[in-house]
């Protein structure tokens, strides 16, 4: 047994993305579009049995993240599903009663593993902390997020009113990753007065062009509640490698150049005291003793 089917190629005629005045007309008028048909064998059929499973396991993505550390082993994890099975069965004797029985002491349990669990997680968010402010090169910010460059950047910074385009993988501290535009294979595009306090002021000591590694304490981050359905337990300290590709707007500071002796560049000639560079303002050129001149540029929107 087979199934056709169709798939539509649609063509865009490369003018277009050189008329940006009229460029929805001219992308209407060069698309044009294709049908081809194939056939192919069907999918497998699951069995019943698969097909339930995956539903169980639609079910445990739905549950809080923080679950698992409330109820971290396995034993454990087994006894909450008999409950679970009894309850749906029919077979759990007066589930109200032996609710309303226990409820209080199961509160307590509660309560107290998830104090346990913020302890711990704290701790270790300090201690993490504390390890990234004796990097090299690591600069701390008002607020307390932990900045390590790895790549220097040339170009403008943003400020509390940029919108940026960035490439970033946000972790916790023991490296598992909760999102990621790298993994998605695109870069992202925000207004940094949407996002997280701790990308706002950390955000500000990088550089167009630079990569860095941020560290943000909880207060900056996702605070006490967290953000479960993601995988970011309440209280945790945040771990995000940066690379800023793009100030889109807002952006200030100073971008640095370098022309060889008597050489000139692109962007500006080594023999004129001052010149505007391109996107630039108020540049100096500056003779070094080594022979290269040095042009230090502000950059700003």
């Amino acid at each position: 047994m087979s199934f056709t089917v169709q798939v539509l190629f649609i063509y865009l005629g490369l003018a277009s993305a050189f008329s940006p005045v009229s460029r929805w007309t001219s992308r209407q008028s060069a698309m044009k579009s294709k049908v081809v048909e194939f056939e192919m064998d069907p999918p497998p059929q699951a069995d019943t049995e698969t097909l339930l499973y995956c539903l169980g396991l639609n079910l445990a993505s739905q549950l809080p993240g923080d679950l698992k550390a409330l109820v971290p082993n396995e034993g454990e994890i087994e006894l909450v599903m008999k409950g679970l099975v009894d309850r749906m069965t029919g077979k759990a004797v007066d589930p109200m009663a032996q609710l309303e029985a226990n409820g209080e002491q199961l509160n307590v349990l509660i309560q107290g593993r998830a104090a346990d669990m913020q302890e711990k997680i704290n701790a270790v968010g300090q201690k993490f902390l504390d390890g990234a402010k004796g990097e090299e090169g690591a600069v701390t910010t008002s607020g307390g997020v932990v900045v390590v460059p790895s790549a220097k950047g040339v170009g403008m910074y943003p400020t509390s009113a940029s919108s940026v385009k960035v490439h970033y993988t946000g972790m916790l501290v023991d490296g598992t990753v909760f999102d990621s535009s790298v993994q998605r294979g695109e870069p992202a595009t925000f207004a940094l007065a949407q996002v997280i306090k701790g990308w706002q002021e950390g955000m500000q000591e990088m550089q167009e062009g630079g990569k860095a590694r941020l560290v943000v304490p909880s207060d900056l981050g996702y605070g006490a509640a967290g953000q479960p359905q993601a995988g970011i337990p309440g209280g945790a300290v945040l771990v995000f490698e940066v690379e800023l590709i793009k100030v889109l707007s807002g952006g200030v500071g100073g971008l640095v150049l370098w022309h060889q002796k008597g050489g000139g560049t692109a962007r500006g000639s080594p023999n004129e005291e001052k010149t505007l560079l391109s996107g630039l303002r108020d540049c100096d050129i500056t003779p070094m003793t080594d022979g290269t001149v040095r042009s230090s540029c502000a950059a700003g929107l």
